[in-house]
Parts: structure tokens; C-alpha cells; sequence
């Protein structure tokens, strides 16, 4: 996709080889906002020029901050914000 960068969960991993354990990390809600803000910050980057991507009412508060947000086969609670805001909207769900 040609990014630089990108978060989310991370798997934990040995010798190249993913294990049966719960995710060193799984961003979920506002956690995800903390994220994209702290990677934001660490870039220098105005959140204006962030692209996010989200399929959950859960994903609100990241989208409702990224410039470009896009709601992605999205729940109907997404659905209904998105297209009330105006934004893109990809599939179904």
C-alpha cells in the first residue's frame, strides 16, 4: 500500500512465528486515538492529514479526529454517523 507506517495489534512472536497468546497490544476505542495522536505528534504530523479507516461505532473518536475518515463495511451506528458527517463510505456490513 506504500506506507511508511501503520498501527495496530500486535501479535506476539518467536523465531519468526506467531504464538497462541493474547496480542502484545490491541488498540480498541479511544485507545486507538491515543495511538494515531502519539504517531502524529512523533511525525509531526497534523491530524488533518491522517487517514483512518474504521467498521465500529467503537472507532468514533479516531475517525471523528482523522481528516480523512472512511467507514468500512461499518456497523449500522458507524453507518449513521458517517453518512451524517459526510464521509466516505466503503461495502456493506
Amino acid at each position: 500500500v506504500g506506507a511508511d507506517q501503520a498501527i495496530g495489534t500486535l501479535c506476539a512472536a518467536a523465531a519468526g512465528r506467531f504464538q497462541a497468546q493474547p496480542p502484545l497490544r490491541h488498540p480498541f476505542g479511544a485507545g486507538k486515538l491515543e495511538l494515531a495522536t502519539a504517531l502524529c505528534a512523533d511525525l509531526h504530523v497534523p491530524a488533518a492529514d491522517l487517514f483512518a479507516y474504521g467498521d465500529s461505532v467503537h472507532d468514533l473518536p479516531l475517525l471523528r479526529r482523522a481528516g480523512h475518515p472512511v467507514a468500512v463495511r461499518p456497523d449500522p451506528a458507524l453507518r449513521a454517523a458517517a453518512v451524517a458527517a459526510g464521509w466516505e463510505v466503503l461495502g456493506r456490513r
